[in-house]
């Protein structure tokens, strides 16, 4: 079939025209972790089974949406801050 790929092409054309812009590369060289206490970190996004997967979380569910739910007096901000 000449469509079997049809989405694949177009997925590559996309991917083309948003090349990253290297003049703009961050120099990483000695760059170090700034070793915050986490419980002073602000995080913008979490990923669902990182956010409680450690035995130190302490959840019941670790690693899931219910493990999230228990930690939710911790959150200050909305899982989605967008509606789409």
């Amino acid at each position: 079939d000449s469509n079997l790929f049809k989405f694949d092409e177009c997925f590559v054309c996309a991917r083309k025209q948003f090349k990253p812009d290297i003049s703009l590369q961050f120099d990483w060289e000695g760059d170090l972790p700034l070793r915050r206490p986490q419980k002073d970190l602000v995080i913008y996004e979490m990923h669902i089974r990182g956010f409680t997967r450690h035995e130190s979380s302490k959840t019941e569910f670790p690693g899931t949406y219910l493990g999230v739910v228990e930690k939710l007096d911790h959150l200050q901000v909305p899982l989605y801050s967008y509606i789409s």
